[in-house]
Order: structure tokens, then C-alpha cells, then sequence
């Protein structure tokens, strides 16, 4: 009995560590924003499409939410239905300046439906989705985040403003990150479509 317990006992350790080691590798791939032409690699179906170097800087510290707001309708309406309007995202552009310190190496994202008002709060938002990616702020260009799987929701599409909001991270707990802006827009690409919910 005492060898049969023993043997059981082994026989869970190292099923539960097969099962750790298994979550691991399943984790180890993540998402990654990458420097180059946004609209490029991105395309051809965007909300909006404003990522350019130039402009000033909206600086986002670690430990706050940097919030974009965004007009989904800037280059087309939204296809709506009676029941609503299915919003499905293929990734997000910006534009950074070279950052000497402080780099995030990572930079989690969450998109957000304000609702039928298009300021948020009222009860009625959506959360599309949120992801965390791996970043390096190799140079001064354009970054791109394509997401491994789009994110998607259905919105009563009463509005055409979203939300999307940026959080940096590193290890020392000082993370900045930099995004390029026209007075006060930020000039972010969302890339994705639209669909009719009847």
C-alpha cells in the first residue's frame, strides 16, 4: 500500500509538472508591436488611419492609462442593422519618437466602445478586447500591433467613438511610452471592419 501511495504521489508530481512545463511553452509566443509601415502592414481595411511621425509627443508613464479617443467613422460609416453592428479589429499603428531611457518592453491595449452617447460611463460601453504585446523602441518611425486574433464585439453602433487606452510596461516600474500627436489628436490607425447585425 505504502509503495502504491508513493508511486501515486509520484506519478501526480510529475503530471503536474508536465502541465506547468505545457503552460509555459503555450505562453512563451506573444503578441509583438514591430516598427515599420503601418498602413502597409496593416491594410486595407482601417476605421483610421492617421499614424505619422511629427507633431508633439503624449507621454504615457507606467502605472496610468494613456486614453485615445477615436472616431470609427473617419474614413467610412459603420455598417449598422437593426440589431446592431459587429466591429471586429485586425491591429493598431502609432508613431513613436526614439526613446533614450526608460523604454517599455512591453504595452498592454484595450479598445472600448463609448456607448450610444460616444462619451463612455453611461452604462451602456463594450469592451472589445485588450491584448499585451512585447515592444522594443528600436528607432524614430511608425509601430504596428497586429493582433494574433482579432479582437470583436457587437456594438448598437448608436456612436462611432472608441476608446483606446495604453498601458507601458517595464521592469523597473518606469516605463514611458511616446506616442506622436497633432495638438490634441493623437494620430493612431485602427485597422479592421465593420459588419450589419439585422
Amino acid at each position: 500500500m505504502l509503495y502504491q501511495t508513493t508511486r501515486c504521489r509520484g506519478l501526480c508530481l510529475a503530471a503536474t509538472f508536465l502541465i506547468s512545463v505545457l503552460f509555459l511553452v503555450s505562453n512563451v509566443h506573444a503578441e509583438t508591436v514591430v516598427e515599420g509601415d503601418v498602413t502597409e502592414a496593416l491594410g486595407p481595411d482601417f476605421f483610421v488611419d492617421k499614424a505619422a511621425i511629427g507633431g508633439d509627443d503624449q507621454v504615457i508613464k507606467q502605472g496610468t492609462i494613456g486614453v485615445v479617443r477615436c472616431d470609427f467613422a473617419a474614413i467610412r460609416p459603420l455598417n449598422v442593422g437593426k440589431a446592431g453592428s459587429k466591429v471586429t479589429i485586425t491591429g493598431l499603428g502609432w508613431a513613436s519618437p526614439k526613446s533614450l531611457s526608460n523604454t517599455p518592453t512591453s504595452v498592454q491595449v484595450t479598445i472600448v466602445y463609448l456607448g450610444a452617447d460616444g462619451k463612455g460611463g453611461g452604462g451602456d460601453d463594450v469592451t472589445i478586447g485588450s491584448a499585451t504585446a512585447q515592444y522594443s523602441n528600436v528607432k524614430s518611425g511608425e509601430y504596428f500591433l497586429k493582433f494574433d486574433k482579432p479582437m470583436s464585439a457587437v456594438v448598437d453602433g448608436k456612436s462611432s467613438f472608441f476608446r483606446v487606452d495604453f498601458s507601458p510596461l517595464n521592469e523597473a516600474g518606469n516605463a514611458l511610452l511616446l506616442l506622436k500627436k497633432e495638438k490634441d489628436e493623437t494620430k493612431l490607425t485602427v485597422a479592421g471592419v465593420s459588419q450589419a447585425v439585422e
